[in-house]
C-alpha cells in the first residue's frame, strides 16, 4: 500500500511516443496516466459518465422549462404561480408548443 506522502497527484502531459498523455499521479516515480485509469476502471467510469449526462440533461430540461414558463407568464401578464394554477395556459404551452 502506498503511503500518502509518496503519492503526488498531478495534472500534466507528457509527450511520449509523439502522443500527449495526461499524468494523473506519480507514486514513488511510477507515473499513472489517465489511460491507465481508463483501462482499469472503464466500466465504472462509463456508468458514472452516463449518470452525469442524464443529470445534466434533466437539469437542462428543467432550466429550459422554467425559462419557457417565465416567458409565458410574462406574455400573459401573470406570475408563474398563477400560470401553474390556471392550468389551461400551461397545458396549451406544454401540449401545443406555446
Amino acid at each position: 500500500m502506498a503511503v500518502l506522502s509518496s503519492v503526488a497527484i498531478v495534472a500534466s502531459t507528457c509527450a511520449c511516443n509523439h502522443e500527449a498523455r495526461v499524468v494523473l499521479a506519480d507514486v514513488d516515480g511510477q507515473v499513472v496516466y489517465a489511460s491507465d485509469l481508463e483501462k482499469s476502471a472503464a466500466k465504472a467510469l462509463s456508468e458514472e459518465r452516463e449518470r452525469l449526462y442524464q443529470l445534466q440533461k434533466q437539469k437542462l430540461e428543467e432550466y429550459v422549462n422554467a425559462v419557457l414558463l417565465t416567458r409565458e407568464a410574462k406574455k400573459n401578464g401573470v406570475s408563474v404561480d398563477t400560470l401553474f394554477g390556471s392550468g389551461s395556459a400551461l397545458q396549451n404551452h406544454v401540449h401545443h408548443g406555446g
